[in-house]
């Protein structure tokens, strides 16, 4: 029998909804997969900034594909170059300092069945201090303090430098929490976030995180609990108390409502439309999932089809004869700094419609899941059923 991990990726819903690591095991098995593939490819491009850094210097990242197949974007390199100059400046001095990048570890110390991989740790020997990094390319702010996923890691490193004798038989050490989320554009602290505690005061955490997750395993009773951490589940599409919640919300939206409300009513109908809301995008993200992964495969689902979205007007030859093109026609100011103008601002510029159609091509958007107003539906291979 195939033995489940526990990824502390998702701790946070595990320990809000034991329910929801069981539905995971028995709908997708060992195949779960947690981060989206613009996530991943994300994660891939800044991994190879920190090893190209380490390792390769003085080499440059020229890729224009990830690992997944993935287009490599310059919000992508923008992420990586955020992530190498944090974590550059303290390239470890050998035999000082223990430093490890995507590393996967077993973390016994919380559960035998719980393990993931950390994107980056450092331990500085002389200064009894450890650095714990985690990389996100999502919009929704992460938290570094208390930060449930971090610290079932840094339990799992604390083990892992003991059984090395890195420890030094050191009972209590500084431990500092990083996440560095390039697309947080809400929280205060921006894109680094940072929470640094002694060692002695994570026990109480290790001791809640054992326990949370042996009721995960062994629980017989447990029941679906609904929170904003469902839309992270892979199995949301799945669960029945999300669906209830959706279609109870549905209709409660259409009952109508008195005028004049109070102060206290108003606040408290929008509190609860607005934790509906967010209940709702996690059923319907989670069915569109679904919805798209079918149309793949060339299954039909009716009222629904894959169109490409509207993609952009791009240059198809280089900068060079675009600035050539500009001096044909007396246009100044196709090229930036370090690249050329769009086409359609070339056209604002005053080089002809026409001239520009020649050089450029509109390339096909992103795939994208559209309602339809009939039964039939298209698949990705454009064929209706």
């Amino acid at each position: 029998m195939t033995e489940f991990t526990l990824n502390p990726i998702s701790i946070n819903r595990r320990a809000i909804c034991h329910a929801s690591w069981k539905l995971e095991n028995k709908h997708l098995g060992a195949n779960r997969r947690y981060l989206s593939r613009e996530h991943a490819a994300a994660k891939w491009v800044a991994e190879e900034f920190l090893r190209l850094d380490r390792y390769v210097p003085k080499t440059e990242f020229t890729a224009k594909i990830a690992k997944n197949g993935e287009l490599v974007t310059k919000e992508m390199l923008k992420g990586a170059k955020l992530w190498l100059d944090l974590i550059s400046p303290m390239e470890p001095a050998k035999k000082k300092w223990v430093e490890q990048s995507n590393l996967q570890m077993f973390i016994r110390s919380i559960s035998e069945k719980c393990n993931g991989t950390v994107d980056y740790f450092l331990f500085h020997k002389a200064a009894h201090k450890l650095y714990i990094y985690k990389y996100d390319f999502g919009f929704t702010p992460i938290v570094a303090e208390r930060n449930l996923e971090l610290i079932e890691y840094a339990s799992g490193i604390m083990d892992s430098l003991a059984k090395n004798k890195d420890w030094n038989g050191l009972h209590e050490i500084e431990i500092e929490f990083n996440v560095v989320q390039p697309r947080d554009y809400v929280s205060k602290e921006g894109a680094h976030k940072q929470w640094t505690v002694c060692s002695i005061d994570l026990i109480k955490y290790f001791e809640a995180l054992r326990l949370i997750e042996q009721r995960v395993v062994t629980a017989t009773d447990y029941k679906y609990k609904i929170s904003k951490e469902c839309s992270h589940c892979p199995v949301r599409h799945l669960c029945p108390a999300l669906q209830d919640a959706a279609t109870m919300i549905v209709d409660l939206t259409a009952q109508e409502a008195p005028e004049g409300l109070g102060g206290v009513t108003l606040s408290t109908e929008l509190r609860v439309l607005k934790n509906a809301q967010d209940m709702l995008k996690a059923r319907i993200t989670g069915l569109e999932s679904q919805v798209e992964a079918m149309l793949f495969r060339g299954d039909s689902v009716p009222y629904f089809s894959l169109e490409a979205g509207r993609g952009s007007k791009q240059w198809t030859v280089p900068a060079e004869e675009v600035e050539v093109l500009g001096q044909v026609y007396g246009v100044e100011g196709l090229l930036k700094p370090q690249d050329v103008v769009t086409p359609l601002q070339a056209i604002d510029a005053g080089l002809p419609k026409e001239v520009v159609d020649q050089y450029t091509k509109v390339f096909k958007g992103k795939m994208k899941l559209t309602q339809t107003s009939t039964l039939e539906s298209k698949t990705l291979f454009g064929g209706d059923k």
